[in-house]
């Protein structure tokens, strides 16, 4: 069965509450994160680490200090996330995205390598055509277009 890990798909339900067009303003706390979307604090202070490091979120110090997304969610692909979370995306361990070498012993007359880096490189394609601001609701996305501009003005 192919499936994103937990924690990528947490990952991507806490920047779709981050990117709501209320929070993404001010600072969330993982405490805040972890009440808001019932994940443990744990779970969301590794994934917040993980999205730091990509610098998909910052951190920000302070008595108002938090955790908040660096770019709109209509920048921030699936591929992105899931990549930051799960170190890439491969249908095969032995799929090039990865970096790591194939570890069966017939790789050198693996007839189905050709196929398999198709199909990941359709899988890679499709999530990256998708982004965050794709999985919010119509009411999140009106709030977000309101933020956005009310902040150019």
């Amino acid at each position: 069965m192919i499936r994103m890990s937990r924690l990528a798909d947490y990952a991507v339900v806490i920047l779709c509450h981050m990117s709501d067009g209320e929070s993404n303003s001010r600072a969330l706390s993982a405490r805040a994160l972890s009440e808001y979307t019932d994940i443990s604090e744990s779970a969301i202070m590794k994934i917040l680490k993980l999205l730091v490091r990509a610098e998909i979120v910052r951190s920000v110090r302070g008595s108002k200090g938090g955790y908040q997304v660096s770019y709109p969610p209509h920048e921030i692909t699936i591929l992105h996330i899931v990549s930051a979370i799960d170190g890439g995306v491969s249908i095969t361990q032995c799929s090039p995205t990865l970096g790591a070498m194939c570890a069966c012993t017939f790789e050198a007359q693996c007839i189905a390598k050709k196929g398999f880096a198709r199909i990941n490189a359709a899988l890679q394609e499709t999530l990256a055509s998708f982004t965050l601001a794709d999985f919010l609701t119509p009411t999140q996305q009106i709030r977000l277009k309101d933020h956005y501009v009310a902040k150019s003005n």
